[in-house]
């Protein structure tokens, strides 16, 4: 019998309902959101503070590895500077509304004789350029600061880090909309006889490697540390195979072997599409 009843409902009839429904349910949401649960993407912190940003591998040997809230990094005693950083990011985990740390600081992790300091990059023409980037890694106060110690800074062109580099983390950021959860590895590369600032060597080129895990798909970069634009960037992708070629470095060598085959593609339209 209800059936039939339904049935005979005309539209008219049924809008109503619906209509009254929708708006409830609206109302709810802005009550919930704005008043009850206003910052209720924070309180998935320490869920993004358990990952470890290290589970798909190192891509090469160095004499200390450090795991952060936000990311892990392999530093060089020799380069002074980490060689790598790992980071695991989604469109959950970017963007959270915390107060941004901007206080960068001597890595206490990094034994003194090895320690880079701030005062060290002042007056040397080069920027604090970040490897793990803050603006990605913000789901916390901790994890936001975190990105200011010094052994996750390298000496980046100015227009380098202000341009291209800080595009492509935008593009980066971006790409957790539409790529799903992120794995990003980047570092800094150098030449046989680097020159040196304050005994700290300065970068020749710096690569950054990403892989999708929802569709299973990789993209690379390496850029020279120079004056680089942001309209240039897409100059120097290249497929994460032609990267470990460049680098000699292995990237997310955990996948599976039919998984990594992929590195050595590129679908740069899909990648361009955003």
């Amino acid at each position: 019998m209800e059936l039939i009843w339904l049935r005979q409902m005309t539209e008219s009839e049924l809008f109503l309902p619906c209509l009254v429904s929708g708006i409830g349910g609206a109302m709810s949401h802005y009550v919930i959101s704005s008043h009850l649960w206003p910052n209720r993407h924070k309180t998935y912190t320490w869920w993004f503070a358990l990952r470890n940003h290290r589970k798909l591998g190192e891509p090469c040997e160095t004499d200390i590895v450090l795991d952060r809230s936000g990311y892990s990094l392999g530093f060089s005693t020799q380069r002074k500077c980490a060689l790598w950083v790992s980071y695991i990011i989604s469109k959950k985990s970017i963007g959270v509304d915390v107060e941004r740390g901007n206080i960068f600081y001597p890595d206490p992790d990094i034994p003194e004789k090895y320690r880079v300091r701030p005062d060290d990059f002042r007056n040397t023409g080069y920027d604090k350029g970040h490897l793990a980037p803050s603006a990605a890694i913000d789901y916390s106060v901790k994890s936001n600061n975190e990105t200011f110690a010094m052994s996750n800074i390298a000496l980046q062109h100015p227009k380098l880090n202000r341009q291209a580099w800080g595009s492509l983390e935008g593009v980066i950021r971006g790409w957790t909309h539409t790529k799903g959860k992120l794995a990003v590895v980047t570092g800094p590369l150098y030449g046989k006889r680097s020159t040196r600032v304050n005994d700290i060597p300065v970068p020749r080129t710096f690569y950054k490697v990403v892989y999708s895990f929802s569709h299973n798909s990789f993209i690379g970069f390496i850029i020279p540390n120079k004056d680089i634009k942001a309209g240039e960037l897409w100059n120097y992708v290249m497929s994460v195979g032609d990267v470990e070629r460049e680098t000699g470095y292995k990237f997310f060598k955990k996948l599976g072997k039919k998984k990594q085959q992929k590195k050595k593609k590129l679908d740069l339209s899909w990648w361009k599409d955003g």
